[in-house]
């Protein structure tokens, strides 16, 4: 039956005249132009597909083998901790234990008289917000160097945002922003 219609094919372009057949031999080259050129296309997203592929099993084998890591586990739940401790849980309290501990870093480091007032909660992004506190008090410069080697000795993170240093009646005002990290333990749902 292929044989058959070979046959009947081969009799149809003997027929044909010269210009038929080249028109014709024009349209199997165009298709083949068409052909190899998807073919090629192929072959490249093909290849691109392995290759991402590849890289994904790489990533995936990376990982892995990260996570199982002790030393990786240990930095990071140790990370963990330190977030946990530098932060105060954002709660109903947190306001009242930033200002009573910014009170007492500020009484040992010898500034007189803090007044210490809450500035503001900042929105939270996820869980972490931040709340701000501002002391204003009389000081001199050996107990400013003094609170701000508390700050850094303190386990909860004070960022200093603001200073203010005046003179009023012969005596030194400090006026600072501090903000606290606030960690929401409330569940989200």
């Amino acid at each position: 039956m292929i044989a058959a219609a070979a046959r009947a094919f081969a009799t149809k372009l003997n027929e044909t005249t010269p210009r038929e057949r080249a028109g014709l031999a024009a349209l199997a080259a165009i298709a083949a132009v068409v052909s190899a050129m998807y073919a090629m296309d192929w072959a490249s997203t093909s290849g691109q597909a392995a290759l991402t592929a590849t890289q994904a099993a790489a990533d995936g084998a990376t990982l892995q083998t990260t996570f199982q890591d002790e030393t990786y586990n240990r930095r990071l739940s140790v990370a963990a901790g330190d977030v946990w401790r530098w932060s105060r849980a954002g709660d109903a309290f947190a306001g009242e234990e930033i200002m009573t501990e910014l009170e007492s870093l500020c009484l040992q480091a010898g500034l007189n008289e803090p007044r210490i007032t809450l500035v503001e909660q900042t929105q939270q992004q996820g869980r972490i917000g931040r709340l701000e506190a501002s002391v204003a008090a009389d000081f001199d410069w050996g107990s400013f160097l003094a609170l701000l080697e508390a700050f850094e000795a303190s386990d909860l993170s004070f960022a200093v945002r603001s200073i203010d240093v005046s003179e009023a009646e012969g005596a030194q005002r400090l006026t600072f922003v501090v903000s606290v990290p606030l960690i929401n333990t409330d569940d989200p749902s």
